[in-house]
């Protein structure tokens, strides 16, 4: 199998025919010739590249709907299967064989070539990145506008949108550029906007824009870029619905959704098809219940993935990985990982439902009742400005702005800058509230905090367990039993027991492995040790420290 590396001089310039193909003859035992002449006929057409150990090719998927469809094309990148290698071959050759006179002879394509060509080491196709459907940006700021593949960035640009962006943005363009992008989402509830006065009224609105930015500009961010969750406090609020205008600005139709499942096997397969695929960005609709799993920690913290195919046991190549992520559910719980990596956007409507709302808020009428045939009709313009906005900040010399380090350095550097340079609030800030709502990382900090040994006295994990227990009573652990409760409490969120094991608390077992894998953990000013092995097991203390590590910011470490 190739990989995404340029293939050595095989052979010079081919002669070709008058309508393009190239002749190749067939002689017995030549057929590592055939091979080679075929791979550079193909290559010839500009029409196929590699990606991840694979021929590929950029292709339209018709998207069934006919006029009710806001968009009858949806690009996606194609794996050129031996079929497919054979067509291509017939397209771009002219095959022949010598009759036993000596004659050259028409011939069909060789049943072995697409076997041949796909065992061949190094390929002379271009590598590709991705698919953009709508002009985008280059890491110098320069727009991408011409059709076809883009030799700088790998990217192929599979759309004919004409949009018009000033040759050389200034901070008052960009300004307009943001004002009529956040005119797009004035009718949804976000959180405290806008009739309070709480700080940061629009942070939601900030977390929206930089998943629509962060699509439009991808090229530009050299690294991952963080989940975009939109979250609400009930059903019908238009989480969707805002995902929707975003992908519709970027793509021209609707955001491909995926379903989550708990399971990570299955997760692993949804999104290496998704990676080999191509697809710029992937909405997790309706997510319940707990969120997070390795996969998809996997897949946002770095530019290549690498997993298993949907039917397939053998790990795929390195793929690129560009996806920008989003993810909408009522209630969820998202998962210590996930929380350090994902921005929240939250909607509250100010009425039981929602969906049968006459207007934003009481007595006041849509501005854009029909908000994505709104958007689809000023698509072109809409673009226009989101690459405006991250253009005048690149010209400007990406002026450094006052945020809070965090992961996610390139799209921190970029978009995230770009959003506060335009008088916005930091969407990295809201990282925080998605922190706030992880119960798990609460409990830890409880049951560090509240650990009760008296003057530091090691105790054992049955000694735990026995204080945990409403019916123990342990005097050299007193403790008042309403603060017993809460710790107890927390100990069961942060280690729950395995119920196949029977019991309301974890086993020793299960606490001791649990203990030692946050050994050394410092929360606030604590953390914990354990000393040597005795007749009742390993002793743990809670040792006073100095330290200006957060119970949170070590959990998170610690996961």
């Amino acid at each position: 199998m190739a990989t995404d590396t340029e293939a050595p001089p095989i052979l010079s310039i081919l002669p070709t025919l008058d309508d393009g193909r190239t002749p190749v003859l067939v002689e017995l035992g030549d057929d590592s010739s055939v091979a080679q002449r075929a791979i550079v006929a193909i290559a010839s057409m500009d029409a196929v590249y590699q990606r991840a150990g694979k021929i590929v090719e950029p292709r339209n998927i018709p998207i069934p709907g006919g006029k009710r469809s806001r968009s009858s094309e949806c690009w996606q990148i194609s794996e050129c299967r031996p079929s497919r290698i054979r067509a291509l071959a017939s397209e771009s050759c002219f095959f022949q064989r010598l009759s036993k006179k000596g004659k050259r002879l028409d011939a069909a394509v060789p049943d072995w070539l697409a076997g041949l060509v796909l065992a061949t080491p190094a390929w002379p196709f271009p590598s590709l990145a991705g698919i953009a459907e709508a002009p985008t940006m280059r890491p110098d700021g320069s727009i991408i506008t011409e059709r076809g593949y883009d030799a700088e960035t790998g990217i192929y640009l599979a759309g004919d949108l004409q949009i018009n962006i000033p040759e050389n943005p200034t901070l008052g363009d960009a300004v307009a550029a943001r004002n009529l992008l956040l005119d797009v989402i004035c009718d949804f509830p976000f959180a405290g906007d806008p009739d309070d006065e709480l700080e940061n009224v629009e942070v939601g609105k900030s977390v929206w824009l930089s998943g629509l930015l962060s699509t439009a500009a991808r090229p530009v961010i050299n690294g991952p870029v963080p989940m975009h969750i939109i979250e609400a406090s009930m059903r019908g609020s238009g989480k969707s619905k805002l995902v929707d205008a975003a992908s519709i600005i970027n793509t021209g139709r609707s955001a491909s959704r995926m379903i989550y499942v708990d399971s990570n096997e299955e997760m692993d397969k949804r999104i290496s098809s998704l990676a080999l695929a191509g697809d710029s960005s992937v909405l997790i609709d309706n997510i319940v219940g707990e969120f997070g799993c390795p996969s998809l920690d996997a897949a946002l913290t770095s530019t290549s993935y690498r997993g298993r195919m949907l039917g397939n046991l053998e790990m795929t190549p390195h793929m690129p990985m560009n996806i920008v992520w989003w993810g909408t559910g009522n209630g969820m719980t998202i998962g210590a990982d996930l929380a350090r990596r994902s921005l929240l956007a939250r909607l509250e409507p100010t009425c039981e439902h929602p969906e049968e709302r006459e207007g934003p808020r009481p007595g006041t009428a849509w501005r854009h009742p029909r908000l994505l045939s709104y958007v689809m009709e000023n698509r072109a313009m809409l673009l226009g400005a989101a690459l405006t906005l991250v253009r005048a900040y690149i010209l400007a010399g990406s002026p450094k702005q006052l945020i809070k380090p965090m992961d996610f350095e390139e799209w921190s550097s970029t978009i995230r800058s770009a959003i506060v340079w335009v008088g916005l609030p930091d969407p990295g800030e809201t990282v925080r509230d998605v922190r706030a709502a992880d119960t798990r990382a609460d409990a830890f900090s409880t049951f560090v905090e509240r650990w009760p040994a008296l003057e530091n006295r090691p105790v054992t994990v049955r000694e735990l367990l026995d204080f945990a227990s409403e019916m123990a009573i342990t005097p050299t652990l007193d403790m008042p039993l309403e603060k017993r409760k809460l710790w107890r409490d927390a100990l069961l969120e942060w280690c729950p027991p395995n119920r196949s094991e029977g019991g309301d608390l974890p086993s020793a077992r299960i606490l001791g492995c649990a203990l030692r894998k946050i050994k050394g953990a410092i929360v606030g000013d604590h953390k914990l040790e354990h000393g040597k092995k005795g007749e009742q097991g390993m002793p743990w203390t809670k040792i006073r420290v100095t330290s200006p590590f957060s119970a949170r910011s070590l959990f998170d470490q610690l996961q």
